[in-house]
């Protein structure tokens, strides 16, 4: 009978332990546009000529993994792109403009969260699509990569095909 509440105690202390090992998500940076602000987005990537990096993920996630390659791609991106967040569970993909809604499906963007579609200013062309990789250093890789694509004029071959979106 002594000892009951001593296991009561030790339960009570594994509980309080287990909830502090999931992470609570993460926070879209203040600067960063919800879908819900995409006109205000479109509006100032056009004044600014700044390209548009739509990142479907969630906030909520309990994935730590999830959460890092999240922040990750707000990090390595924000310096050239204004970020709008999508909430991959919360029905906003289908309020994203059509280009960027392809982009998503697309097999290139995979199945994966966090997915990245960086589009030019007026969000008319696709400049990168950066899906999720299983190897942190490849994913920023991907992204450094999509920074540089940002800065680049499109190829001949990529103006031909935008023509047809």
């Amino acid at each position: 009978m002594k000892k009951m509440p001593v296991y009561f105690l030790f339960s009570l202390i594994g509980f309080i332990l287990m909830g502090t090992d999931s992470p609570a998500g993460f926070t879209i940076p203040k600067d960063a546009y919800r879908i819900y602000e995409l006109d205000n987005a479109l509006q100032n990537a056009k004044e600014d000529n700044w390209a548009l990096a739509f990142l479907l993920a969630s906030e909520k996630t309990t994935c730590p993994i999830g959460t890092k390659a999240s922040l990750n791609a707000i990090r390595e991106l924000e310096e050239q792109c204004i970020i709008v967040y999508v909430d991959a569970f919360d029905n906003e993909l289908t309020k994203c403009p059509g280009i960027v809604l392809r982009a998503f499906q697309s097999q290139k963007a995979g199945r994966t969260l966090p997915i990245v579609v960086i589009t030019d200013p007026k969000c008319k062309r696709i400049v990168d699509i950066i899906p999720y990789a299983n190897s942190e250093e490849t994913y920023l890789e991907l992204l450094r990569e999509a920074n540089n694509k940002i800065t680049e004029s499109p190829s001949l071959m990529e103006r031909i095909f935008n023509m047809f979106q």
